[in-house]
């Protein structure tokens, strides 16, 4: 992840796009500490993170012969593209509003 971060934080390719990340582990918190990490890293470069968390937690019990086990997941993880969509058409109108990101 570091060798992608350091390459594309040269080309910037996040400034000002919404980034939504899906984590999941084998205990409870299911990648939390991940993706605190990772969004830390998209701020860095700019981006802007998706408030919704979308974590699997005990990935190992929710998945049977390729089924999703439980169907709760598919809310969430609806309300995280909802948000990503809206996200994207407000940054997009406020990029044709004012222009490009300011760059540090």
């Amino acid at each position: 992840m570091k060798i992608f971060v350091d390459f594309r934080a040269s080309h910037n390719v996040f400034a000002g796009k919404p980034v939504s990340i899906v984590t999941y582990g084998l205990d409870e918190i299911g990648g939390f500490a991940a993706r605190q990490h990772i969004a830390s890293m998209m701020l860095d470069l700019q981006g802007v993170v998706v408030p919704n968390i979308f974590s699997i937690s005990n990935i190992e019990s929710r998945f049977t012969d390729e089924i999703l086990q439980e169907y709760s997941l598919e809310r969430s993880f609806t309300r995280m593209i909802n948000q990503q969509d809206w996200m994207a058409l407000a940054l997009r109108n406020q990029k044709e509003a004012h222009g490009d990101i300011p760059q540090r």
